[in-house]
This record gives C-alpha cells, sequence and structure tokens, in this order.
C-alpha cells in the first residue's frame, strides 16, 4: 500500500497546523486485519493505537458475580491520539471501499462542496442554520435521485470558517453530474444566496511533477490525475481505466492496486483536514453523517465494546443469563495519580490492562468464550503475592492497602 501508517495522520496534523509534510520514512510495523465484504479490501493496514490520554476506568460486572476494570478510549475527535487512530483505521478503509463501489460501477468518486453566503440563514452557526443545510441539503439530494434520476450516496464533513460561517464537503458516488446544472439548482434551493457548488472528481497528484501545497489552483489542477472509464475499451462487464498527467504526461498503471490505494489515501487526507479543524473548533455532535447507501456499502461498523455504553438494545448474556453492568469509574490517569479507594485499581489496569475480580464461582465465560468447540474459559488471574485467597473478597477499599507497593 502506497503510504500508510503515519503518512496519513500526519499530513492531515501538519494541514491542520499549517506546516509541510514530514517525511514518511520510519513508520512503525504494521499489522493487518482482514475483512469479508464485496465492496471491501480484503486487508486493512493497521498501526499500534496511540495512547489517549482521556482514557475512562470502567467497571463491569456480570450475573456471576464476577467484575473486571478495563480502560476505554474517549475515541473524541477532539483527542488528538484518538483522531489520528480514527482516521487511519476508519475513514481511509471507508474511503477505499466508495472508490472500489465507485470503481465497480464504471465511476469516479467525486468531491462536492455546496457553499452558502456568509448572510444566508444556511451559513449560519445555530440550530435554526443546521436545520436550514439540512433541508437544503435533502432538496439538492432529491432533485439528483428523483429529477434526474441519478445514483448517489455520500458522506459528508461540515466546515466551519474562522468567521463561524459554515459550508459542507462531500465524499459522493453519484453518476455523472453536471456543475453548472447542479449550481442552477443549488441556487434555487438556497434561495438564489450560493455563489458555488463545487464538483471535483478524486484525483491522484503526479507522483512526477506535483507543484506543492503553496502553488496555485491553476498549477495544482495541471497536476492532477483523474482516472476515467475508457469504455472504448470494455471487455464484458470489466471496464478498463485510462488518465494520465496533462503537465507532464505521466500514467499510473490503474491495473495496478497499489495506485488505487493511494488515490483512496489522499482523498482520505483531503477529508481528514476538514474533520480535524472542525473537531478542533469545538464543535460537538457527529462530525460525519453518511448516507443510508454509503453506510452500507462503505462503513465498516465496529462491534459494540466490551460491556461499554451501547446504543442498541441490552444484550442478555449466554452464559449468566443477565444483562452485564457497567459504569465509568472516573477519568483513568487523574485516578491513577490520586489516593482513593480507586486509586490502585486504576494503576494496575494502567500496568496490565485489565483486572479481575471473582466471586465465590469463580472464573467464567462471560469476557471471554466459554469451554466450546475446544476453547478456554477465562484463566485464572495471575495476582500479586500480598493478594492470595483474600482476592474473593477483595473490595475497593483494600486496594489502598497495597497503595505503596505501587508508589
Amino acid at each position: 500500500m502506497g503510504d500508510v501508517g503515519g503518512g496519513l495522520i500526519a499530513r492531515a496534523w501538519q494541514t491542520y497546523l499549517g506546516e509541510d509534510s514530514p517525511a514518511q520514512a520510519g513508520a512503525s510495523p504494521l499489522g493487518t486485519e482482514n475483512k469479508d465484504n464485496a465492496h471491501k479490501p480484503s486487508e486493512i493496514t493497521l498501526r499500534k493505537r496511540p495512547e489517549c490520554k482521556r482514557r475512562y476506568l470502567v467497571e463491569s460486572s456480570c450475573g456471576h458475580g464476577n467484575s473486571f476494570w478495563w480502560a476505554k478510549n474517549c475515541d473524541s475527535w477532539k483527542c488528538e491520539a484518538c483522531t489520528s487512530w480514527r482516521l487511519e483505521t476508519e475513514i481511509k478503509p471507508e474511503i477505499r471501499r466508495a472508490i472500489l463501489w465507485a470503481k465497480s460501477r464504471g465511476e469516479t468518486l467525486k468531491f462536492i462542496t455546496p457553499t452558502w453566503k456568509d448572510t444566508d440563514l444556511g451559513a449560519q452557526p445555530t440550530p435554526e442554520g443546521k436545520q436550514r443545510r439540512k433541508l437544503d441539503r435533502q432538496h439538492l439530494v432529491q432533485h439528483i435521485r428523483r429529477d434526474l434520476g441519478r445514483f448517489f450516496e455520500y458522506a459528508r464533513v461540515p466546515e466551519q470558517h474562522k468567521s463561524g460561517m459554515f459550508h459542507e464537503h462531500w465524499l459522493a458516488v453519484a453518476d455523472y453530474l453536471d456543475e453548472d446544472q447542479l449550481q442552477a439548482q443549488w441556487m434555487k434551493h438556497t434561495r438564489g444566496s450560493s455563489f458555488n457548488v463545487h464538483v471535483q472528481a478524486v484525483a491522484l497528484r503526479c507522483p512526477n511533477c506535483w507543484p506543492g501545497r503553496g502553488a496555485s489552483t491553476k498549477e495544482k489542477n495541471a497536476s492532477r490525475i483523474v482516472p476515467l472509464p475508457d469504455r472504448r475499451n470494455k471487455l464484458g462487464k470489466v471496464i478498463s481505466w485510462k488518465g494520465n498527467c496533462s503537465n507532464c504526461g505521466f500514467t499510473p498503471d490503474w491495473h495496478i492496486p497499489s495506485w488505487w490505494d493511494e488515490l483512496a489515501n489522499q482523498a482520505a487526507e483531503e477529508l481528514s483536514k476538514y474533520l480535524v479543524k472542525t473537531a478542533q473548533s469545538g464543535i460537538s455532535g457527529k462530525l460525519i453523517s453518511r448516507s443510508k447507501g454509503w453506510r452500507d456499502n462503505c462503513q465498516d461498523v465496529e462491534p459494540e465494546p466490551l460491556d461499554g455504553p451501547s446504543t442498541g438494545e441490552p444484550v442478555v448474556c449466554e452464559s449468566c443469563d443477565a444483562v452485564h453492568g457497567w459504569h465509568f469509574v472516573g477519568p483513568l490517569l487523574k485516578l491513577a495519580k490520586g489516593f482513593d479507594d480507586d486509586a490502585l485499581t486504576a494503576r494496575l489496569v494502567l500496568d496490565v490492562d485489565r483486572v479481575y475480580s471473582y466471586g465465590a464461582s469463580g472464573p467464567c465465560g462471560c469476557w471471554t468464550p466459554s469451554d466450546k468447540e475446544g476453547q478456554q474459559k477465562t484463566p485464572p488471574a495471575e495476582l500479586p503475592a500480598e493478594f492470595n485467597t483474600e482476592w474473593a473478597d477483595m473490595v475497593q477499599g483494600n486496594f489502598i492497602n497495597l497503595a505503596e507497593h505501587y508508589n
């Protein structure tokens, strides 16, 4: 894969901070995670997760009377460590799936930027402005789908200017869209206030002659390489692809998957600039929204965290026949620096990741698979000698007595 690991994240934050992109050498070793979906890559490249400084200590309990304490990352777009991880493991793979989806339809993935004038309600940083943007967006999407009969699925990110006014950035898997026609329709939906709805195919920066971030738009456009479907050379349902640099003539071999990987990487970098900027501006709530078709085909929804917060219905555990309980104890690092009842637990979680407390029934299969198909139950915890047999009866109040051993 081209430009994996530190490249995407470093450039996203460097772009936000207004600095030059760092060299890509010296990235940390990578591992892989296999996926299984027709529109998803067979392999996603992962890095070791950066340490979140805003982790929470969480206590989970099951119907057997057992408990364990663990650390939950904040997963906030305001957290640099969690943002970098989510960009690398969520956004980039998602955009790669979108590119492959568009490619399978013989179309390019498109960047669309709808804007509002500062005087229009749609640009305002207010609840009324947010609702106005939603209605304008819905009207334009309905026009594309219903009136024009075009296929259109998208993800979007809002961007707030220094002035406080808003516009949006969309990535769309869509049929061909005439920019002038779309602009005229957008003017109608925005009460004649919009001055732009820009449509541009996702393109590759020419590795030979890219002029750099400080170049003019005209210079950059001359060094952009758009993969175009060559329908004249179509063999059955297989579409060949063409596209070269109009400035130097460089032509990627679009049969090589790594060029599509690099295209996805650069598109993710572009979208990540707006995600980072929006997150750092202090905006709360969902920062990236998706249409249903985009979610179903491009987003890789991770399973709910282990006994953590869930947006779905409570799930009854097959092992203990009960719904597991959990609660936030508090900020992990803050607790670990203190001397209250939870201090030692927090220190142990920092050291060994998870701390278990077993009741009279002993270890169970609630947090690891039970003994089925040769799988073992939760192994007994290797505890410091000081705990001995008192572990089953240990409560938070007893932990503080051992704090001096971990100071």
